[in-house]
């Protein structure tokens, strides 16, 4: 695959390969956010990205996240404060504590939780996670990889793919954040 760019073939596709990519990028309509897709979590991020064609695409997704049964929107918001706050982004961890708060937990329980990665509050599949997430955020692979794979034994097909979309989908928006004060 590594090679691939280098073959002869390929290089001679290169320009229809760029036509047809300008004449996508040309048709892609961007649809700005209806008055309801401008609010739920993480609104503030993606109404800076309004205008583009994956706003819509990212509110979707989102809305699913916390909709979703496959991980309870307690760990969802659980899993994007701790992605939040090891970024130390103010703006997304506020949103971030909000949403637990939402969710009937007190400013002490999340201070602990956020400080320590543990409570009596969590269940054993968030304890696993919590963790997890936080190791996320600075990214060395072969970490990761033996803690997802301890992780996954312990959770459901479903869970697992929603917790690794979820934080794929955190880290990138809370680094996105900065958009916030550009558009400001």
């Amino acid at each position: 695959m590594e090679s691939l760019p280098d073959k002869w073939w390929i290089r001679l596709a290169r320009p229809l390969f760029a036509i047809k990519f300008r004449i996508m990028r040309r048709q892609a309509q961007a649809v700005p956010l209806l008055a309801i897709e401008q609010t739920g979590p993480l609104s503030a991020t993606v109404n800076c990205l309004d205008g583009l064609p994956m706003a819509r695409d990212i509110r979707i997704i989102l809305d699913r996240l916390w909709a979703n049964y496959a991980l309870p929107g307690r760990t969802v918001s659980m899993l994007f404060a701790v992605v939040a706050c090891a970024l130390a982004y103010e703006s997304c961890e506020a949103e971030a504590r909000e949403l637990l708060i939402g969710h009937g937990l007190g400013v002490d329980d999340i201070e602990q939780i956020l400080t320590h990665l543990s409570s009596p509050l969590l269940s054993e599949m968030v304890s696993l996670l919590v963790p997890l997430a936080r190791e996320t955020v600075w990214y060395q692979p072969a970490q990761i990889q033996r803690r997802c794979a301890q992780v996954k034994s312990s959770i459901t097909n479903e869970q697992f793919l929603d917790f690794c979309g979820a934080l794929s989908l955190f880290n990138a928006l809370c680094r996105l954040g900065v958009l916030r004060h550009v558009r400001q």
